[in-house]
């Protein structure tokens, strides 16, 4: 079994975690080939290996790998996922051991843009700035450029939303800027009547 310690070890300075962490080629020595009284040269020839491989795999210098999982799972009759499951857990323990408290100052976690957006528009009343999906005036302001600044604002304090112009349900209709009244866009020459000529 991999076994894992933890050492907490408490002085004047900082806390310091210690982790030791077993290879599974220590497994396979002690585990199998020891208590089946295999010796680590019969089991290379058994599987068709160099013997300096299984060596180093017991010594802890060497990764079993995906053939060779497939290679211990046939000899021992047993799933070759064990072995190579058993590899990646120790490969992730020693990642996390040696390599996570690094990553961590350096790797910028997903945050999900949470930012709103903002209208304004101008009714009866003068400018008024509403939340994306309200109905509701956030803020009201005389000006166009007053409302502009209070709705940068508020876009700015909820994470960086967008900020745009819409018409007002009133008629009035914003063009670049512009408000135009449409009730006093009258037609001069109603239908069905003729221009009389002097």
């Amino acid at each position: 079994m991999l076994l894992m310690y933890d050492f907490l070890i408490t002085t004047k300075e900082p806390k310091m975690s210690l982790i030791q962490i077993e290879h599974p080629g220590v497994m396979l020595k002690e585990d199998f080939l020891d208590d089946l009284d295999i010796l680590p040269g019969s089991f290379a020839k058994a599987i068709d290996v160099d013997r300096a491989a299984i060596k180093k795999i017991i010594d802890g210098k060497r990764a079993i790998s995906a053939d060779m999982s497939l290679r211990f799972g046939l000899f021992f009759q047993m799933s070759p996922s064990f072995w190579f499951n058993l590899q990646k857990d120790y490969d992730l323990r020693i990642a996390k051991r040696d390599r996570l408290p690094i990553l961590k100052k350096v790797v910028r976690a997903f945050q999900e843009n949470k930012a709103s957006n903002y209208h304004i528009s101008k009714d009866s009343k003068g400018w008024k700035v509403i939340k994306s999906g309200g109905e509701r005036a956030s803020a009201r302001a005389e000006t166009k450029t007053e409302i502009l600044k209070v709705a940068k604002r508020m876009a700015t304090n909820s994470g960086g939303g967008e900020i745009s112009e819409r018409a007002s349900r009133s008629g009035s209709r914003h063009h670049k800027g512009q408000i135009t009244d449409g009730s006093a866009r009258r037609k001069s020459n109603p239908r069905g009547k003729a221009n009389k000529l002097g």
